[in-house]
């Protein structure tokens, strides 16, 4: 039997189930070929609303270090950081977890059906222009059957460096000495 769920094709052999002294006993099998597809984003910032803003392909959630465990939105905060592209992409596994952006803080994190919105403070502009991601370090966000986000380029977003130099306007009035 083929069937299609949310435009994902699903395919099903019929299973039979039987009671026996208390326990279920299965004459057939179950053959799903569902969605084993990772989840994807496209990433926003807005420096002015200190905001990051990922767009999912589909409805996502947050899992813990185990897969299993869907995390309630309270750890959301503490379990998300901004890193420096370089530095996280330079991460070998087994190392310990990447610095985070020094003087750079998540302060809430929203996830509504497919669409992640991260607050945070401190400032991401350097003076040249820089890379991001954010992660949830040791925990998983995956769609709702378990698939974990892609690795994928359009996580990274980057923001344009403040390459220029102040200015300054000197008053001097001898008479005053000022």
């Amino acid at each position: 039997m083929k069937h299609s769920f949310r435009g994902k094709s699903l395919s099903f052999l019929m299973i039979a189930a039987f009671l026996v002294g208390g326990f279920f006993v299965f004459t057939g099998g179950v053959l799903a070929q569902g969605d084993t597809t990772n989840p994807t984003a496209t990433v926003t910032h807005n420096e002015l609303a200190k905001t990051i803003t990922y767009t999912f392909d589909e409805p996502v959630q947050l899992r813990g270090a185990d897969g299993v465990a869907v995390l309630d939105s309270n750890f959301y905060v503490s379990s998300l950081a901004v890193y420096d592209r370089d530095t996280y992409l330079a991460h070998q596994p087994g190392q310990v977890e990447p610095a985070p952006v020094v003087g750079v803080t998540i302060s809430s994190a929203n996830l509504v059906n497919n669409v992640l919105t991260i607050t945070y403070t401190g400032s991401l502009i350097k003076n040249a222009n820089a890379s991001y991601i954010v992660d949830a370090w040791s925990k998983n966000i995956t769609d709702l059957v378990g698939n974990k986000m892609a690795q994928d380029a359009n996580q990274i977003f980057s923001v344009i460096g403040d390459t220029t130099n102040p200015t300054a306007t000197v008053t001097h009035n001898e008479l005053a000495k000022t």
